[in-house]
């Protein structure tokens, strides 16, 4: 195993956005009309993908997905939403200050049934991948006895369950393993290097909630999520409660006059004290110095209070062709070892399966180039309260904590 590709695969999946300064890769790829995306509630199901977001950061390469004959459609900047009126209430604001990737052992994984499949071991559309049980949020979880063993798709009404032997789950995670992989590969520790780096500052999301009236039951609040740089200088060795950060310039749209301009907005409802957003939004994960791909539906969920978000999920699914892509960007005698690497751990089809949908495929990599299908990408995390500086900022303030 190449160092290189380790560091590659390290950086990309467990670092999550290390550099403020980049923003989500125009996916040139043929999406389906109507991608199934996590299921909000017991009771509803969003079907629709925010779709990237165009950016203009200097030094920056967004890798493209260039499957044959597709055609590049120009992304929006905002994706519109239903507009609710004026928003009313409070406006709170966190730091992530943990993301833990669980062991491959866990009997539970965190992130989201993104197929809509309840997948075990020989379940057609699955990728030869069995899926996960969530423990922070059963209705990713279905009844076995409401599940059809032909295709693992729900037989009935939605009826959410807790782990246990007549619960099936839908999780679709495979970061845990690629964590394992690239530790036994290359003595890279991903789970350790990832908190390293939020516990410095060299990588620092701001989750702020506005609109927010209940902290127990709300039906309509906004959650918007940024890269930021932290302001102060001192005790960088850890995260902690109401210090300061300057929102990322990157993580808002072109031409933005206000933080609330965000690439990544989405509506929520707070149910039983439990954020819950509405659909999924696009995160930009950096692969190299420079290079950048997306995380596609990207939904984070949490308890919320006050002072901290506790009991977060955090999860999505990222496009295999993007990653063999960068790395033959990185190295090109490294795409044979990159096809064996990334076709191992796909397990969502490309296109994502929908019901009634036609077959996708997982890898094909008898092609030249080899396409892939997608993966799925969870991880738990939790919040602390934080204040945010007046003005956004492009760069790192000199000296602040996370400079390299």
């Amino acid at each position: 195993m190449n160092a290189r590709f380790a560091l590659f695969s390290l950086v990309t999946l467990a670092s999550a956005c290390s550099t403020p300064a980049l923003p989500p890769a125009q996916d040139a790829a043929p999406e389906a009309a109507a991608r199934p995306d996590v299921v909000a509630d017991a009771a509803e199901m969003d079907t629709g993908v925010v779709p990237s977001m165009d950016a203009a950061a200097p030094d920056v390469v967004a890798v493209r997905d260039a499957a044959p004959d597709a055609v590049a459609d120009a992304a929006p900047d905002v994706v519109e939403e239903e507009d609710a009126g004026p928003e009313t209430g409070r406006v709170l604001l966190f730091a992530l200050d943990r993301l833990t990737i669980e062991p491959t052992g866990a009997t539970t994984r965190a992130g989201f049934n993104l197929d809509g499949i309840f997948s075990v071991a020989g379940t057609p559309r699955s990728c030869s991948q069995a899926d996960f049980a969530s423990a922070l949020d059963q209705d990713q979880n279905q009844a076995s006895a409401a599940v059809d063993p032909m295709t693992g798709r729900s037989t009935g009404v939605s009826s959410p369950c807790a782990v246990g032997a007549t619960c099936r789950g839908g999780v679709d995670n495979v970061l845990p393993a690629i964590a394992d992989f690239v530790g036994t590969s290359a003595g890279q520790d991903v789970r350790v290097n990832s908190q390293r780096m939020i516990d410095s500052g060299e990588l620092a999301f701001i989750v702020r909630i506005s609109g927010v009236d209940d902290l127990m039951n709300d039906p309509s609040v906004t959650m918007r999520v940024y890269q930021a740089f932290p302001t102060f200088s001192t005790g960088c060795t850890s995260v902690l409660p109401d210090r300061e950060y300057a929102i990322a310039q990157s993580s808002l749209v072109a031409g933005a006059t206000s933080i609330e301009q965000a690439r990544f907005s989405v509506r929520a409802s707070i149910v039983g004290g439990r954020l819950i957003p509405r659909s999924g939004s696009t995160l930009p994960l950096p692969v190299a110095p420079g290079v950048a791909v997306d995380v596609l539906s990207t939904i984070l969920r949490a308890n919320v209070s006050e002072t901290a978000l506790t009991s977060g999920n955090l999860g999505g699914y990222a496009r295999g062709s993007q990653f063999y892509n960068a790395v033959v960007m990185m190295n090109p005698t490294l795409a044979p070892l990159a096809a064996i690497a990334i076709g191992q751990f796909v397990d969502l089809e490309e296109p994502i399966p929908m019901p009634g949908g036609a077959a996708g495929f997982c890898a094909r990599t008898s092609r030249t180039p080899p396409e892939f299908g997608n993966l799925g990408i969870g991880a738990t995390f939790s919040a602390v309260r934080a204040t945010i500086a007046m003005a956004p900022t492009a760069t790192r303030p000199l000296g602040a904590c996370g400079s390299m």
